[in-house]
C-alpha cells in the first residue's frame, strides 16, 4: 500500500493570491531580505509590486556614511548605517534590541544603499507621513557604533590600507576615520538625480506629508514633483536652500495643498503669492525694504488661509521708510483692522533681525494697542 505524501507546498508554489497577500503583509525589511535570496524570488516579488508599508524615511548623509531611520506601518522602527570600509561597506541594522552588522566585500556604499532604498521607492504604495533628507560635511562616527563588530570578527582579518590587525584592540571607529579620511559618498543633490531616472517606472506620484530638504536648489525641488505628489504635500522644509541667482523667488505655483513652508537659504527672496491653502510660512532672506513689508502685508490680509509668517533677515533698506509706512506703532507692534472680520494683523519687529506677521482676535491685544 502506497503512503500518501503531501504536496510541498512554499512560497514558489503558492497560487498568485495567496502569494500576493503574503508579500503584502511582510514588511519592508522581509521583503529587502527575500529579494537577494535568488533571482527569482526578486523578480517574482518586483513584478507582483507589493506594498512595502513604510511610513516614513529619514535619510543623513556625512562624509563617508549614510544614516538612515525607517518607520513601518506595522509600527516597527529600523536604524540603518551605511559606512565607507575602504573598497567594501559596513552595514549595520538596528531594529528594536536586535543588531546586525556585516561586510560587504567589493561593494561600494551607494550600490549597497540602492539594493535596499531603490525597490522601496519604486514599489511604496502607502503615502509617506515624512521623507527627510539631510547633509553634513563631518565625518561622525559615534563611539562605539562599529566596534562591536571589529571585535568580534574572527580569524586574522587586516585591514590591507593600513595593516591593522582588526580583531585585536577593536578600534572601529578610529579605523574607520583614518580609512575613509578625504572621501565622500554622493551629495543629496547626486541622490535626487538617481531617484528622478528611478521612479519614471512607477505607475503614480509617490505621496508625501511633509517633505524635510537640507541643501537644495529650486530647480531640484521642481525634479521632485516629476515622482512625488506636490499636490498632497502638507509641509516642506528646506535648509540651506541653495541658488546661483540672488534674491530669487520661491514659486509656489501648484502647491495649493501646503500649510506650513519654512524656507532658509542667503540667497532667497520672500515667496508673494496668493496664499490659499498655507497656514504658516518662516524664511529667512539677505534684505528686506518697504516695497517687500507692504507687499507682504497686502498678500496676508487678504489671504484667507495664512495666520502666521515669520521673516529673517540680514539688513534692512530704507529702515526710516518702511516704518513711516507702517504707520503708528504700540513698542514696536503695528495693528491692522481686517475689514469684514474681528481679527487684527499683528506685525512685530521686536527681536532682532526679525519681522512676524501674524493675525490674532482682537480681545487679545494690548489695553494700549493703536489699531488702524
Amino acid at each position: 500500500m502506497t503512503s500518501f505524501q503531501p504536496a510541498q507546498v512554499g512560497l514558489l508554489t503558492m497560487p498568485d493570491l495567496v502569494e500576493r497577500r503574503i508579500l503584502d503583509n511582510v514588511g519592508f525589511l522581509a521583503l529587502i531580505q527575500l529579494r537577494k535570496v535568488c533571482r527569482y524570488l526578486r523578480d517574482r516579488i518586483d513584478e507582483m509590486n507589493p506594498d512595502y508599508g513604510v511610513e516614513s524615511i529619514y535619510l543623513a548623509y556625512y562624509g563617508s556614511s549614510i544614516r538612515t531611520y525607517i518607520n513601518s506601518t506595522d509600527g516597527s522602527k529600523i536604524k540603518l548605517i551605511l559606512a565607507k570600509c575602504g573598497p567594501d561597506t559596513l552595514i549595520q541594522w538596528d531594529k528594536r534590541d536586535a543588531r546586525k552588522t556585516m561586510l560587504i566585500e567589493n561593494e561600494e556604499i551607494e550600490a549597497s544603499f540602492w539594493k535596499i532604498f531603490e525597490p522601496i521607492f519604486v514599489n511604496q504604495k502607502t503615502p509617506l507621513t515624512s521623507l527627510t533628507l539631510e547633509e553634513s560635511n563631518f565625518n561622525v562616527f559615534q563611539d562605539t557604533q562599529f566596534d562591536e563588530f571589529f571585535n568580534n570578527t574572527t580569524g586574522d582579518t587586516i585591514c590591507f590600507e593600513c595593516g591593522h590587525e582588526l580583531e585585536k584592540d577593536g578600534h572601529g571607529v578610529f579605523h574607520l576615520r583614518k580609512l575613509n579620511k578625504d572621501t565622500r559618498h554622493a551629495r543629496i543633490e547626486e541622490h535626487l538625480e538617481r531617484l528622478r531616472c528611478m521612479m519614471g517606472s512607477r505607475k503614480k506620484l509617490l505621496e508625501v506629508d511633509n517633505l524635510k530638504l537640507d541643501g537644495i536648489k529650486q530647480d531640484q525641488l521642481s525634479i521632485m514633483s516629476t515622482y512625488i505628489n506636490m499636490k498632497k504635500v502638507k509641509t516642506i522644509d528646506i535648509e540651506d536652500f541653495r541658488s546661483e541667482e540672488r534674491n530669487i523667488r520661491f514659486d509656489l505655483k501648484g502647491l495649493d495643498s501646503i500649510e506650513e513652508l519654512s524656507l532658509f537659504g542667503p540667497y532667497l527672496a520672500a515667496p508673494i503669492h496668493p496664499f490659499n491653502s498655507i497656514r504658516s510660512i518662516h524664511c529667512a532672506v539677505a534684505t528686506i525694504d518697504p516695497n517687500l513689508i507692504m507687499e507682504l502685508k497686502k498678500a496676508i490680509s487678504t489671504s484667507p488661509s495664512l495666520q502666521d509668517y515669520g521673516l529673517s533677515y540680514a539688513t534692512i533698506n530704507e529702515e526710516e521708510e518702511m516704518y513711516r509706512r507702517l504707520g503708528p506703532d504700540t513698542t514696536g507692534e503695528w495693528f491692522y483692522s481686517l475689514k469684514g472680520t474681528n481679527m487684527i494683523l499683528c506685525i512685530s519687529n521686536n527681536d532682532d533681525c526679525f519681522i512676524g506677521f501674524q493675525k490674532t482676535e482682537k480681545s487679545k491685544l494690548p489695553v494700549n494697542a493703536i489699531i488702524q
